[in-house]
């Protein structure tokens, strides 16, 4: 997985907290980030603040050679 870090307030509290913000994804190096991608886990934040959950919905490169999907 290729990521950068994302920084974004929390919708609760405000606070800016630094996320790491996947924009590749090759299942066939890491196969677990396939079921994240299914059920949206690669896409929830938690603040580190006041723990309030959200999900920030953003494009990624998704590479799954062995389906052969890009």
């Amino acid at each position: 997985m290729r990521s950068k870090n994302l920084t974004l307030p929390c919708e609760s509290c405000g606070q800016l907290n630094a996320f790491p913000h996947p924009y590749i994804v090759n299942v066939a190096k890491e196969p677990a980030l396939k079921q994240a991608i299914m059920n949206d886990e690669i896409f929830k934040y938690e603040c580190a603040f006041c723990h309030h959950v959200t999900y920030y919905y953003h494009s990624l490169i998704y590479f799954d050679p062995q389906h052969k999907l890009f």
